[in-house]
């Protein structure tokens, strides 16, 4: 996980990226992947986007309960549509939906493991 910083606002999120399953390799795949991004807008509320990739086409769905979120993601979607298109991807498919998000396990790191480190991101 890591903090998302909004002026003086941290909000905690996951970040969950897919990557090929074979045994021999667990690599990402730029070109067909899956990334899941939560963030705890406050401890019982979350919001989740979740964007799929295949080749140069994606599709996206976001999931939040409180309704002004879901309306702020729907006026945002010409933006994003124009964003993406400039760097030549076609949004394909969106989902906005009313739901509570099905919250990513808490990381463990076993005794002695690698520590993890946190990442800043501002918006």
């Amino acid at each position: 996980g890591f903090t998302l910083r909004d002026g003086s606002k941290h909000f905690s999120a996951r970040l969950k990226v897919a990557h090929e399953a074979r045994a021999e390799s667990s690599k990402i795949n730029p070109a067909y992947t899956r990334l899941i991004l939560q963030v705890d807008l406050s401890p019982d509320e979350t919001v989740e986007v979740d964007l799929s990739l295949v080749g140069k086409q994606i599709r996206a769905a976001m999931v939040a309960e409180d309704a002004a979120w879901r309306k702020a993601a729907q006026e945002e979607l010409p933006s994003l549509e124009e964003a993406l298109g400039g760097l030549g991807y076609l949004l394909d498919d969106v989902q906005i939906g009313a739901g509570k998000p099905h919250l990513f396990e808490k990381i463990q790191i076993p005794a002695g493991g690698t520590p993890l480190l946190t990442v800043n991101i501002e918006v």
